[in-house]
Order: structure tokens, then sequence, then C-alpha cells
């Protein structure tokens, strides 16, 4: 694995680059129910499907790291698969085992703006984002700048096919539909 301990500068990727990528966002709440993981799986397949190789993660408890884990069980049937974690600062990383890459996105700590920012930075990155979102708070708002950007999004919370669609349907678990 390789892991870069400083801070990254910023960068733009290629067009090249961002189509065949991807990044995870959700609650780190997030239940790894039978349901919940089946959904998260079948969207990194149909992905992975359509040549998508790079998946980043934020590094958090909860959904990330079994995103993480869903693309690196994935690597049996498409080994070109690669992990980031894109940690908001310089910390011990959680997902040692899930990534094939730890990057850092600010040198240090400041306030909860570096979470801002690694949200950000990794929806900048990627074409794709798979969500697990049932209510309002950061991932929301990172749902809300992909969508700002035209970002191909799917809330597995909802089962709902990849759209640019951001509104209260999409975030309502509850209108859950079984057909991709």
């Amino acid at each position: 694995m390789r892991e870069l301990h400083h801070y990254i500068e910023p960068f733009e990727p290629s067009a090249e680059e961002i189509r065949f990528s991807c990044c995870f966002t959700g609650h780190r709440d997030f239940e790894p129910t039978a349901e919940n993981l089946i959904a998260l799986r079948t969207a990194v397949e149909e992905l992975a499907s359509r040549g998508v190789r790079l998946f980043y993660e934020g590094g958090a408890e909860g959904f990330d790291y079994h995103a993480a884990r869903t693309v690196q069980q994935l690597k049996a049937v498409w080994p070109h698969l690669r992990v980031i974690c894109a940690e908001p600062f310089v910390r011990p990383c959680r997902h040692r085992d899930a990534a094939d890459e730890i990057i850092y996105v600010s040198p240090r700590y400041t306030d909860n703006s570096v979470f801002h920012i690694r949200n950000r930075f990794m929806v900048d990155r990627a074409a794709y984002v798979i969500a697990y979102a049932i209510r309002h708070g950061g991932t929301f708002e990172t749902l809300k700048y992909a969508h700002s950007l035209g970002r191909n999004i799917r809330n597995t919370a909802c089962h709902r096919p990849f759209s640019t669609a951001v509104d209260g349907l999409y975030l309502e678990p509850s209108k859950r539909e079984t057909s991709y």
C-alpha cells in the first residue's frame, strides 16, 4: 500500500481519470444489514462492469469502511480495482486493510472544515458517487455538491439507479424501489 504522509497539493484530474472514478459518501452509523450490503455491492459491480476502476473513500467508520471492503472483495472478479482512502488530515488510518493507497487532504486538523474539503476533493475526482443517505448532514451536503457538478449519484438507501437528481425523494428510504 502506498501512503503519502504529506498534504496533497491541489491538482486537476484529467477528464479520463474522472470518467473512471467513483467516490463514496455515507453515514458513520450505516447498518451493514444484508439488504444494505447487497445494494452497495450491486452499485459497485455495476460501475466495475462499466470500467470504473478507482474508488475514493473518506476514512470514516460505517459506510466508508463497508464500501472499501466491498471493492476489495470484488477484486477477485475485477483485479484492477483500487481504493484510495482520502483522509481529511494526517492521522492514523482506520482502513489500512481496505485501502490500496492513503492520501491526506489537509496537513492537520484545524476545524470541521477539513471534512468538507475532503468531501469536495473526492467528488471533484469522480464521475460517480455511491451514497447511503437517510438524513440531512455532511453526506447530504456532499450529494448537493456532486449534483451541482452533474455527477451520477446512486443513493443505495433508496435503491434507485444512478442519476443526477438530489431531492427529498432520493433521500427518503421509505420510497424504496426494488428494480434498477
